[in-house]
């Protein structure tokens, strides 16, 4: 972020004259340093798979998975055909989000320097 205080800034004047009755937040960031992309990801249990996800993806992101936040959203799970198989394997296809740390963690650092709390 090019300048951490306007941004903090700009959000005390929203939240001002905007009278929102409420300073808990949701961050939505866009912009080309986040990659979405859908992929198709081993299956398994939703606990497990939130756990495994960085070292699931982590050949597929341009910046290493210790300096990004990850996020995703299951889209289907498939059973692929495998060829001198019996049973298919059950796959996960997911949109993958990754977002560098730094970038994240700055917009909640202004949107925190504001008042506002922001919850995801």
């Amino acid at each position: 972020m090019a300048d951490p205080d306007a941004v903090t800034e700009a959000l005390r004047e929203l939240w001002s004259k905007g009278r929102f009755s409420s300073k808990t937040v949701v961050l939505g960031i866009a912009n080309d340093a986040v990659l979405v992309r859908q992929m198709d990801l081993e299956w398994m249990p939703p606990a497990d798979f939130r756990k495994a996800l960085r070292y699931q993806v982590a050949d597929a992101l341009p910046v290493p998975v210790d300096e990004a936040n990850l996020d995703y959203y299951m889209l289907d799970e498939i059973d692929v055909p495998e060829e001198g198989q019996e049973e298919p394997r059950r796959v996960a296809r997911v949109m993958l989000v990754a977002a560098g740390r730094e970038m994240v963690d700055g917009f909640v650092r202004a949107a925190q320097a504001a008042g506002l709390r922001p919850v995801r």
